[in-house]
């Protein structure tokens, strides 16, 4: 599947127009703004086909797909925690993406919920665990092998890079050709908005010594009150800094981190420490934890340059 040229010709147009709009006569504004507006009438975006796999006894879990370019690797989207493949940031990425040619796979992760379709509240009773999140990553990767890609990218963002490190670490010997790990974070105490707490662990752990593996309330990343098991809990505390730095330096793939310069999640000893561990580290600069606004089309070029091995500026 080729490029539509419409839509590239509306991907310069935009950039185009929010970049330079301020320094525009009124006359060529008005005819980019105009242009702006066809563009929006003549582009939709190019909804692919459903994929559903059984994932265990009464759970199947989905991905959308869209097939591209053979010539080109696959890119298998994981979206952040609690969220779904329309979170902004991979939904932006993967249909820009798809529509430049790549075939794309964005699956949610089910959750615990069979053919889950929204986001997961705080407030829910939360029966998931960070492993079970890395096994599906493991059967996605597996389905795009049997379809024929040869080449394999796994792309997270957020949390989603966590889950992305965990099945690195569950798969050794993975196929995949990168990882694209963007804002990459870790669980456990002391990170900026997140609330779980040394004290939740001992508890969780208490309750399993006891034998006792039932619900209870602890907190975990944004969620303030997050009702779990003690095992599922410990299942995300535990991949704090130094697992996830384990397993990108024993990992056998490429790995690429890219963090927004503004990102105010994360602190320079993170990315030194991942530098360290052979990770490829790209900034962003004045892009936050998102990359929102106009930062958007700087993430993709960055994505774009990673994919084709072009070399990126913001190395480091």
């Amino acid at each position: 599947m080729q490029a539509s040229p419409i839509s590239r010709q509306c991907i310069i147009r935009i950039k185009q127009y929010l970049f330079g709009a301020s320094r525009m006569t009124p006359g060529l504004a008005t005819r980019y703004s105009l242009g702006l507006s066809v563009c929006l009438m003549l582009v939709s975006p190019a909804w692919g086909q459903m994929i559903s796999l059984n994932s265990g006894p009464d759970m199947a879990i989905e991905a959308e797909y869209r097939p591209g370019d053979s010539s080109r690797p696959l890119i298998l989207f994981i979206h952040g925690f609690l969220q779904t493949r329309d979170f902004s940031t991979v939904r932006r990425l993967a249909d820009a993406l798809a529509d430049n040619g790549y075939s794309t796979l964005s699956p949610n992760l089910s959750l615990g919920i069979s053919k889950r379709k929204r986001s997961v509240s705080c407030e829910s009773i939360q029966l998931h665990s960070l492993n079970a999140s890395a096994r599906e990553i493991g059967l996605w990767v597996d389905w795009a092998r049997q379809q024929g890609h040869r080449k394999i990218v796994v792309l997270g963002h957020s949390a989603g890079s966590v889950m992305v490190s965990a099945y690195l670490a569950l798969q050794p010997n993975t196929p995949v050709d990168k990882t694209i790990l963007i804002s990459l974070d870790y669980f456990g105490p002391g990170r900026p908005a997140a609330f779980e707490s040394e004290a939740h662990a001992i508890s969780a752990q208490k309750m399993l010594d006891k034998g006792d593996d039932g619900l209870a309330t602890f907190a975990l990343s944004f969620c303030r009150q997050y009702v779990t098991t003690a095992s599922r809990f410990l299942s995300y505390f535990n991949w704090n800094e130094q697992k996830v730095l384990s397993a990108i330096k024993n990992s056998s793939v490429s790995n690429h981190v890219i963090f927004g310069g503004q990102d105010k999640r994360i602190g320079k000893s993170w990315i030194e420490d991942l530098v360290s561990k052979h990770a490829l580290v790209h900034i962003i600069d004045g892009a936050n934890h998102f990359f929102d606004e106009t930062h958007e089309f700087d993430l993709l070029d960055v994505v774009e340059q990673i994919l084709g091995d072009d070399p990126v500026s913001e190395t480091r």
